[in-house]
């Protein structure tokens, strides 16, 4: 009789620790996919962001108030320049930045235009 509770309790310690394994398993396997974000940060959101700081960013601007890493900030900015949507300046200190009030409508031209 001592012996069936034995091996009772033998299977009972066995399933636990099988259990335990697969859900360690099963979070590393979690942990190791790529997680998948369904948020895009788009062109226009860029240029949005550029119009409110005034119509003029820099790369590191962009990645401190964006997911985006420098690197990252910089080619999405290069490649609205190469598109036309900004042009390239260089500051005083070097910096380079990225200009897009050429498709910004100044408030002067909004004050003088005309109600059709």
């Amino acid at each position: 009789m001592d012996h069936d509770f034995h091996f009772i309790g033998i299977g009972i310690a066995v399933a636990i620790a099988v259990f335990i394994a697969n859900r360690r398993k099963n979070k590393q396997a979690k942990e190791q996919q790529p997680s998948k974000s369904t948020f895009e940060l788009t062109d226009e959101m860029i240029m949005r962001f550029a119009n409110l700081k005034g119509g003029i960013i820099s790369a590191q601007e962009l990645s401190s108030q964006t997911s985006l890493n420098k690197q990252q900030a910089q080619q999405r900015l290069e490649n609205l320049v190469n598109n036309g949507y900004a042009q390239l300046r260089v500051s005083d200190n070097g910096n380079i930045l990225y200009d897009f009030k050429q498709n910004m409508i100044d408030n002067n031209e909004k004050k003088n235009s005309q109600l059709l």
